[in-house]
């Protein structure tokens, strides 16, 4: 569909002497000024009068020539409006029988490009047609609201949006999130037969959405998680310094224990025991370390705690052997309470 551009911006100057003299127009046929004398004397001096208000519009400043060409295009778009509008109201796709019957046409299995524009028109596809409306296009705002819709789905399916043939569920969420206006009660009866009204971009969006929200969710668990990795680490550090330290006094007083059981003389036994007493406060921190460092279950009788201890003091450069932590580690739990060991009799 063409259209001519209007006269008032191909030759404002005879646009304006047009509405002024609209006779030069009404009577421009030559045929028709002959059959009547009045009509040739009319035209005439109409034409005569053109001419001077020429010189007139020619003498205007460009304001006042620009308000006065603004002023007479709308008197002109307003009467073509009123027109085309009565004409309208008078064509077959304004009348009763054009009406489109939208709860039939919402159990369609697909709407066409056209029927979709009709309907969304709320004209039954079948009798309002682009071939059938077309010749009214030059004078028509029906027909012209018709094709502009028909260009904008034309587009969508370029675009990938929108296929040649749509459900009516698919079609109706593509007008929704474009505001491409479907009358309400097409919308309410898809939307009663049970259908989901979504398209692939909406489904989309939501996934999107969906996602971003999940993986702001993971970063913040992250976030945290490595926090309390690194309290963890700081504080299985702190314990196996404390661990490393008893272990070497252990060490000093069990040599010590060793050389006053060697020497055998009455006056090493108040040292004796008091050796006994911090062996024992020994044992209970080592026990205490394995407990809750090490997560160690002296129910069991073969557990790798050893294994693992003998590991971090060789890493720290304190290197013991395993059975000799065992040793320890068995002689320590003697020292926890009876329902902790009872269970591994």
């Amino acid at each position: 569909m063409t259209f001519t551009k209007p006269l008032w911006e191909t030759d404002p100057f005879r646009f304006l002497i047009n509405q002024k003299f609209p006779a030069l127009i009404a009577y421009a046929d030559e045929e028709l000024r002959r059959i009547s004398p009045e009509l040739e004397n009319c035209y005439c001096e109409a034409e005569r009068l053109s001419h001077a208000y020429f010189l007139d519009l020619c003498a205007m400043d460009s304001a006042a020539l620009h308000a006065l060409l603004a002023e007479e295009k709308a008197k002109v778009i307003k009467q073509h409006i009123e027109t085309t509008m009565l004409l309208d109201s008078r064509r077959f796709f304004n009348e009763s029988f054009a009406e489109a019957d939208l709860d039939h046409w919402s159990k369609i299995s697909y709407w066409t490009t056209d029927e979709a524009v009709a309907l969304s028109l709320g004209k039954d596809p079948r009798i309002v047609t682009w071939d059938t409306i077309e010749d009214y296009a030059a004078q028509s705002v029906f027909v012209f609201v018709f094709a502009e819709r028909q260009e904008l789905i034309r587009r969508a399916i370029e675009a990938g949006q929108l296929r040649e043939r749509n459900t009516p569920p698919f079609f109706l969420a593509w007008a929704l999130r474009t505001r491409f206006y479907m009358p309400v009660p097409l919308v309410e009866a898809v939307s009663i037969l049970g259908n989901q009204i979504a398209d692939w971009k909406t489904e989309y969006d939501r996934l999107v959405a969906f996602v971003n929200d999940q993986s702001q969710r993971t970063e913040a668990t992250k976030a945290e998680l490595e926090q309390q990795r690194e309290a963890a680490f700081d504080a299985l550090l702190s314990l196996n310094n404390d661990y490393v330290e008893l272990m070497q006094k252990h060490e000093v007083m069990e040599q010590e224990l060793i050389a006053c059981r060697e020497g055998g003389n009455a006056n090493s036994t108040p040292a004796k025991t008091m050796h006994a007493k911090e062996r024992e406060s020994l044992l209970k921190m080592i026990i205490g370390m394995a407990l809750k460092g090490y997560g160690h279950d002296p129910r069991v009788s073969r557990s790798g705690t050893a294994k693992e201890i003998a590991s971090d003091l060789a890493i720290a450069g304190l290197p013991l052997d395993e059975d000799t932590v065992r040793k320890y580690l068995n002689k320590a739990k003697q020292l926890l309470p009876g329902d902790e060991t009872e269970q591994n009799r």
